[in-house]
Protein backbone atom coordinates (compact mmCIF):
# COMPACT_ATOMS: atom_id res chain seq x y z
CA UNK A 1 0.00 0.00 0.00
CA UNK A 2 1.47 3.43 -0.99
CA UNK A 3 2.24 5.54 2.10
CA UNK A 4 2.87 9.23 2.79
CA UNK A 5 6.57 10.06 2.94
CA UNK A 6 5.92 12.49 5.79
CA UNK A 7 3.34 11.03 8.16
CA UNK A 8 3.12 7.40 7.00
CA UNK A 9 -0.61 7.53 6.19
CA UNK A 10 -1.74 4.82 3.73
CA UNK A 11 -3.04 7.00 0.92
CA UNK A 12 -4.00 4.37 -1.63
CA UNK A 13 -3.73 5.63 -5.22
CA UNK A 14 -3.60 9.34 -4.28
CA UNK A 15 -0.59 11.37 -5.36
CA UNK A 16 -0.68 13.54 -2.20
CA UNK A 17 -1.56 12.68 1.39
CA UNK A 18 -5.07 13.88 2.39
CA UNK A 19 -3.82 14.52 5.93
CA UNK A 20 -0.64 16.56 5.45
CA UNK A 21 -0.45 17.15 1.70
CA UNK A 22 2.99 15.51 1.29
CA UNK A 23 3.84 13.28 -1.64
CA UNK A 24 2.93 9.60 -1.46
CA UNK A 25 5.62 6.97 -2.02
CA UNK A 26 4.58 4.17 -4.39
CA UNK A 27 4.59 0.72 -2.89
CA UNK A 28 7.34 -1.68 -3.85
CA UNK A 29 7.10 -5.48 -3.72
CA UNK A 30 8.82 -7.17 -0.80
CA UNK A 31 12.31 -8.35 -1.70
CA UNK A 32 13.14 -11.96 -1.12
CA UNK A 33 15.84 -12.47 1.51
CA UNK A 34 19.34 -12.83 0.10
CA UNK A 35 20.85 -16.30 -0.09
CA UNK A 36 23.86 -17.08 2.11
CA UNK A 37 26.92 -16.07 0.10
CA UNK A 38 28.17 -19.67 0.30
CA UNK A 39 25.11 -20.83 -1.66
CA UNK A 40 25.01 -17.91 -4.09
CA UNK A 41 26.55 -18.99 -7.43
CA UNK A 42 27.41 -15.37 -8.21
CA UNK A 43 29.83 -15.07 -5.26
CA UNK A 44 33.16 -16.79 -5.86
CA UNK A 45 35.50 -18.67 -3.54
CA UNK A 46 36.97 -17.76 -1.03
CA UNK A 47 34.89 -14.59 -0.76
CA UNK A 48 31.73 -16.66 -0.27
CA UNK A 49 33.31 -18.37 2.76
CA UNK A 50 34.42 -15.07 4.30
CA UNK A 51 31.03 -13.40 3.78
CA UNK A 52 29.11 -16.39 5.14
CA UNK A 53 31.39 -16.55 8.18
CA UNK A 54 30.96 -12.85 8.92
CA UNK A 55 27.20 -12.75 8.39
CA UNK A 56 26.47 -15.93 10.36
CA UNK A 57 28.46 -14.64 13.34
CA UNK A 58 27.56 -10.96 13.44
CA UNK A 59 24.05 -10.92 11.95
CA UNK A 60 22.81 -14.47 12.57
CA UNK A 61 19.09 -13.70 12.53
CA UNK A 62 19.08 -11.98 9.14
CA UNK A 63 21.53 -14.62 7.88
CA UNK A 64 19.28 -17.54 8.84
CA UNK A 65 16.25 -15.77 7.40
CA UNK A 66 17.94 -16.12 3.99
CA UNK A 67 18.63 -19.85 4.30
CA UNK A 68 16.58 -22.17 2.07
CA UNK A 69 15.71 -24.87 4.54
CA UNK A 70 14.32 -27.52 2.21
CA UNK A 71 17.33 -27.79 -0.11
CA UNK A 72 20.17 -30.32 -0.01
CA UNK A 73 22.50 -30.40 2.99
CA UNK A 74 25.56 -31.05 0.81
CA UNK A 75 26.61 -27.43 0.36
CA UNK A 76 26.36 -26.48 4.07
CA UNK A 77 28.28 -29.65 4.97
CA UNK A 78 31.13 -28.56 2.71
CA UNK A 79 31.22 -25.19 4.47
CA UNK A 80 31.30 -27.01 7.82
CA UNK A 81 34.24 -29.18 6.71
CA UNK A 82 36.20 -26.11 5.54
CA UNK A 83 35.72 -24.45 8.92
CA UNK A 84 36.70 -27.72 10.67
CA UNK A 85 39.93 -28.07 8.70
CA UNK A 86 40.98 -24.45 9.17
CA UNK A 87 40.22 -24.62 12.90
CA UNK A 88 42.23 -27.84 13.21
CA UNK A 89 45.10 -26.16 11.32
CA UNK A 90 45.17 -23.38 13.94
CA UNK A 91 45.33 -25.97 16.71
CA UNK A 92 48.09 -27.84 14.89
CA UNK A 93 50.07 -24.60 14.50
CA UNK A 94 49.92 -23.77 18.22
CA UNK A 95 50.76 -27.35 19.19
CA UNK A 96 53.75 -27.36 16.86
CA UNK A 97 55.02 -24.13 18.43
CA UNK A 98 54.58 -25.62 21.89
CA UNK A 99 52.20 -22.86 22.97
CA UNK A 100 49.49 -25.41 23.85
CA UNK A 101 49.50 -29.14 24.51
CA UNK A 102 47.59 -31.77 22.59
CA UNK A 103 44.13 -30.27 22.10
CA UNK A 104 41.06 -32.48 21.57
CA UNK A 105 38.86 -31.37 18.72
CA UNK A 106 36.70 -28.73 20.36
CA UNK A 107 32.95 -28.94 20.76
CA UNK A 108 32.61 -25.33 19.60
CA UNK A 109 32.91 -26.92 16.19
CA UNK A 110 31.40 -30.34 16.86
CA UNK A 111 28.61 -29.91 19.38
CA UNK A 112 28.38 -26.24 20.35
CA UNK A 113 28.59 -27.31 24.00
CA UNK A 114 31.15 -27.89 26.70
CA UNK A 115 31.68 -31.51 25.64
CA UNK A 116 34.65 -32.73 23.66
CA UNK A 117 36.23 -35.88 22.36
CA UNK A 118 39.17 -37.30 24.21
CA UNK A 119 42.62 -36.82 22.64
CA UNK A 120 43.51 -39.33 19.98
CA UNK A 121 46.70 -41.36 19.96
CA UNK A 122 49.56 -40.41 17.70
CA UNK A 123 51.20 -37.24 16.47
CA UNK A 124 49.40 -33.88 16.21
CA UNK A 125 49.60 -34.22 12.43
CA UNK A 126 47.54 -37.40 12.67
CA UNK A 127 45.02 -35.52 14.82
CA UNK A 128 44.81 -32.91 12.08
CA UNK A 129 44.16 -35.60 9.48
CA UNK A 130 41.29 -37.08 11.51
CA UNK A 131 39.80 -33.71 12.50
CA UNK A 132 37.23 -33.37 9.66
CA UNK A 133 36.00 -36.94 10.22
CA UNK A 134 35.64 -36.37 13.97
CA UNK A 135 33.90 -33.08 13.26
CA UNK A 136 31.38 -34.74 10.95
CA UNK A 137 30.76 -37.51 13.50
CA UNK A 138 30.19 -34.90 16.19
CA UNK A 139 27.90 -32.93 13.90
CA UNK A 140 25.76 -36.01 13.19
CA UNK A 141 25.43 -36.90 16.87
CA UNK A 142 24.55 -33.36 17.94
CA UNK A 143 22.15 -32.93 15.01
CA UNK A 144 20.18 -36.03 16.06
CA UNK A 145 20.15 -35.02 19.73
CA UNK A 146 19.16 -31.45 18.99
CA UNK A 147 16.43 -32.46 16.57
CA UNK A 148 14.95 -34.77 19.19
CA UNK A 149 14.41 -31.73 21.40
CA UNK A 150 13.09 -29.81 18.39
CA UNK A 151 10.45 -32.52 17.97
CA UNK A 152 9.56 -32.24 21.65
CA UNK A 153 9.51 -28.45 22.03
CA UNK A 154 9.01 -26.75 18.64
CA UNK A 155 5.38 -26.79 17.42
CA UNK A 156 6.14 -25.64 13.83
CA UNK A 157 9.32 -27.58 13.23
CA UNK A 158 11.10 -28.29 9.96
CA UNK A 159 12.76 -31.55 8.94
CA UNK A 160 16.05 -32.93 10.26
CA UNK A 161 17.96 -31.37 7.34
CA UNK A 162 16.88 -27.93 8.60
CA UNK A 163 18.52 -28.62 11.96
CA UNK A 164 21.62 -29.79 10.09
CA UNK A 165 21.78 -26.50 8.18
CA UNK A 166 21.61 -24.56 11.45
CA UNK A 167 24.59 -26.44 12.85
CA UNK A 168 26.70 -26.29 9.69
CA UNK A 169 26.45 -22.52 9.52
CA UNK A 170 26.89 -22.16 13.30
CA UNK A 171 30.37 -23.71 13.04
CA UNK A 172 32.04 -20.36 12.27
CA UNK A 173 33.16 -19.60 15.86
CA UNK A 174 35.44 -22.64 15.58
CA UNK A 175 37.88 -20.31 13.81
CA UNK A 176 38.41 -18.52 17.11
CA UNK A 177 40.95 -21.31 17.70
CA UNK A 178 43.38 -18.87 16.09
CA UNK A 179 43.67 -17.47 19.64
CA UNK A 180 45.01 -20.17 21.99
CA UNK A 181 43.23 -20.99 25.27
CA UNK A 182 40.60 -18.24 25.26
CA UNK A 183 39.54 -18.61 21.60
CA UNK A 184 37.89 -22.06 21.87
CA UNK A 185 35.99 -21.00 25.01
CA UNK A 186 34.64 -17.85 23.35
CA UNK A 187 33.86 -19.90 20.25
CA UNK A 188 31.84 -22.44 22.24
CA UNK A 189 29.69 -19.72 23.84
CA UNK A 190 29.30 -17.76 20.60
CA UNK A 191 28.43 -20.89 18.65
CA UNK A 192 25.75 -21.79 21.17
CA UNK A 193 24.16 -18.35 20.83
CA UNK A 194 24.19 -18.65 17.02
CA UNK A 195 22.54 -22.06 17.27
CA UNK A 196 19.78 -20.68 19.49
CA UNK A 197 19.03 -17.93 16.97
CA UNK A 198 19.15 -20.45 14.13
CA UNK A 199 16.69 -22.78 15.88
CA UNK A 200 14.37 -19.84 16.51
CA UNK A 201 14.33 -18.86 12.83
CA UNK A 202 14.39 -22.32 11.23
CA UNK A 203 11.78 -23.94 13.45
CA UNK A 204 9.65 -20.80 13.78
CA UNK A 205 9.65 -20.63 17.56
CA UNK A 206 10.43 -18.10 20.28
CA UNK A 207 13.96 -17.32 21.42
CA UNK A 208 13.18 -18.71 24.87
CA UNK A 209 11.93 -22.01 23.49
CA UNK A 210 14.92 -22.17 21.12
CA UNK A 211 17.27 -21.61 24.06
CA UNK A 212 15.61 -24.50 25.89
CA UNK A 213 15.99 -26.73 22.82
CA UNK A 214 19.74 -26.05 22.65
CA UNK A 215 20.65 -25.74 26.33
CA UNK A 216 18.61 -28.60 27.81
CA UNK A 217 20.52 -31.42 26.04
CA UNK A 218 23.83 -29.68 26.82
CA UNK A 219 22.88 -29.51 30.49
CA UNK A 220 21.70 -33.11 30.54
CA UNK A 221 24.93 -34.37 28.96
CA UNK A 222 27.09 -32.35 31.36
CA UNK A 223 25.01 -33.64 34.26
CA UNK A 224 25.39 -37.22 33.05
CA UNK A 225 29.17 -36.82 32.79
CA UNK A 226 29.28 -35.32 36.26
CA UNK A 227 27.32 -38.26 37.69
CA UNK A 228 29.63 -40.71 35.93
CA UNK A 229 32.63 -38.91 37.41
CA UNK A 230 31.13 -39.02 40.91
CA UNK A 231 30.31 -42.73 40.46
CA UNK A 232 33.83 -43.46 39.25
CA UNK A 233 35.36 -41.64 42.21
CA UNK A 234 33.04 -43.49 44.58
CA UNK A 235 34.05 -46.88 43.10
CA UNK A 236 37.74 -45.93 43.36
CA UNK A 237 37.22 -44.85 46.97
CA UNK A 238 35.47 -48.10 47.89
CA UNK A 239 38.21 -50.10 46.15
CA UNK A 240 41.00 -48.29 48.01
CA UNK A 241 39.16 -48.60 51.32
CA UNK A 242 38.65 -52.32 50.79
CA UNK A 243 42.29 -52.78 49.92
Amino acid sequence: MPTCSHCGFEAGDLANCPLCGSSVEPSTPDRAPALPAWEDPVVGFPRNVALTWRESLFAPRSFYEGVRWEESLARPLLYFVIIAVVSAAFNLWWETLGVIGRVPFRSALEFGSALEFGPSEGAPLLDFFWSPFLALAGLLIWMLVLHLFVLLLAPERRRLAGTGRILCYAAGPGLFAIVPFLGPLVGAVWGTVVQIIGVSVAHRTTTGRAAAIVLLPIGLMIGALFLLLVLALAIIGVTLTGA
